[in-house]
């Protein structure tokens, strides 16, 4: 069963996957080589951090005050300030952002769950940044074992995340693994539990794939 409650220790994120800040991430992550061993750790962090999210419940919107949940974005970023990395998250620097925000009436709960939906944001946002990050590097690199471990770890988790973030990672697969990706899209395409918009997706990719192999193997014998 999920819980809100931390499940286990956070795991330990590789630089510069583990900064809190959104934008400080993203440009630290343009400075990386598309070297095996970067790439073997994106892939560490892309499993680490679908694992985080798979694991924990998002709290009820209304459980975040309003001043702080209509400004999500801002909060997320100005939270990341007093903790910088993932290892940094502390509920007492939760409940000293809240205090500075006007919040008079902290209880307990309350700081769990903004805790919960900051850690909740911050590793969604990690997974859609190494996702862009993979994408690149492993076309360029077109190592075949990772792209297979890319494939595994979407298949592992796709029914297990919120469904746009489910759509992200299973195009991605799409994208990276090429005709490696079919049977994975096969299997989500035929699975009752997946979303109509998850199969719509799914199933672009297969025409798409489909379409483009055929006409290349029609050139092929043509030539």
């Amino acid at each position: 069963m999920k819980t809100n409650n931390l499940p286990y220790a956070l795991p330990k994120l590789s630089y510069p996957w583990q900064i809190s800040s959104a934008t400080l991430r993203r440009q630290k992550a343009k400075t990386l080589s598309y070297s095996s061993d970067e790439i073997t750790k994106a892939l560490n962090v892309l499993e680490q951090c679908l694992e985080i999210i798979s694991v924990l419940t998002l709290p009820p919107i209304e459980s975040i005050p309003e001043s702080v949940g209509e400004y999500w974005d801002l909060s997320t970023e100005s939270l990341a300030k007093k903790m910088p990395t993932l290892d940094d998250l502390n509920f007492d620097k939760v409940a000293e952002f809240l205090k500075e925000e006007g919040i008079k009436s902290l209880s307990e709960q309350m700081v769990e769950d903004v805790a919960i939906s900051w850690l909740w944001s911050v590793a969604q946002d990690i997974v859609k940044t190494v996702l862009r990050w993979l994408e690149h590097s492993l076309k360029e690199v077109n190592d075949a074992v990772k792209i297979l471990r890319f494939i595994n770890i979407a298949e592992h988790y796709w029914l297990h995340i919120d469904p746009p973030l489910a759509q992200s990672l299973l195009s991605r697969s799409a994208i990276i693994g090429w005709k490696k990706a079919l049977p994975l899209l096969d299997y989500v395409e035929n699975n009752a539990e997946a979303s109509s918009k998850i199969k719509a997706t799914v199933q672009d990719y297969k025409e798409l794939i489909l379409g483009v192999s055929n006409k290349n193997d029609i050139y092929e014998i043509q030539t």
